[in-house]
């Protein structure tokens, strides 16, 4: 609520001496605030805080998504690294690329898929 930079410049202009002490900066910004006389702190409005809370929220869920999807892939590229020269990268996040993986969790199944999928064509 009080601007830092006033502040130092009020204790700059309240002693020539550049004594600096938790004990003196305390003194000096009730000194500020006295002079000045600050009106009370405004209300916070509960929704403007419930907000704030569900924007951080929703910001942290689309940190921790991204996380995943990184380890998603990295364990995709060792574990079937024959699937991104088949599927961009990009699209290993696409729902078809999901349940081609839930329904050949191996790599083994998945070869055999592909092999005959290319025998048929």
């Amino acid at each position: 609520m009080i601007n830092p930079l006033l502040t130092k410049e009020f204790a700059k202009s309240a002693s020539l001496r550049k004594t600096k002490t938790d004990q003196k900066d305390t003194l000096t910004i009730a000194h500020k605030c006295f002079l000045d006389r600050m009106p009370s702190a405004p209300e916070i409005n509960p929704d403007i805080v419930e907000l704030k809370r569900l924007t951080r929220h929703r910001s942290r869920m689309g940190k921790y998504q991204t996380n995943l999807k990184v380890q998603y892939t990295r364990v995709l590229d060792l574990a079937f690294p024959e699937l991104t020269l088949l599927i961009s990268e990009p699209s290993l996040h696409l729902k078809y690329v999901y349940a081609l993986l839930s329904a050949y969790p191996s790599t083994d199944q998945l070869a055999s898929a592909i092999s005959l999928l290319y025998q048929r064509f």
